[in-house]
């Protein structure tokens, strides 16, 4: 499977927003919204730092 797990940086840690993310999509505004394998969607105020795709890993900072 090629999914990865979405974090959102707060103080220097990174906390666990969404597992299983299969599809991320910007919508303006600052706002992106994930979509994992199942159809499950969060938006969140946040742009992308990171992008890892050999350890399935979305870094994110909050707007």
């Amino acid at each position: 499977m090629c999914e990865s797990s979405a974090y959102i940086l707060k103080d220097d840690k990174e906390e666990l927003v969404m597992d299983s993310v299969a599809k991320i999509t910007p919508l303006g505004n600052n706002e992106l919204e994930l979509v994992t394998l199942l159809g499950d969607r969060k938006v969140l105020a946040a742009t992308i730092k990171e992008i890892n795709l050999l350890r399935h890993k979305v870094i994110l900072i909050p707007v």
